[in-house]
């Protein structure tokens, strides 16, 4: 739903939107690679030690922006 929407049911709740790092939209790798990091439980590792950034977006090169 994420790649073919561009977001998913809580983004729509959140007003917020993924996007590549560069500001551009992400391909259908960067999604693939997001979710398979946010599915492994080692993304709340990233969490547990205080980053800001999850481990699913550092590795997938995304951040969630709010729309504005």
């Amino acid at each position: 739903m994420e790649y073919s929407c561009h977001k998913t049911l809580g983004k729509m709740v959140t007003k917020t939107v993924v996007v590549h790092k560069s500001g551009r939209e992400p391909s259908l790798g960067n999604y693939i690679v997001r979710t398979f990091f946010r599915i492994a439980t080692l993304d709340v590792i990233s969490f547990l030690l205080g980053t800001k950034i999850g481990m699913h977006d550092m590795l997938s090169n995304t951040r969630v922006v709010k729309i504005q």
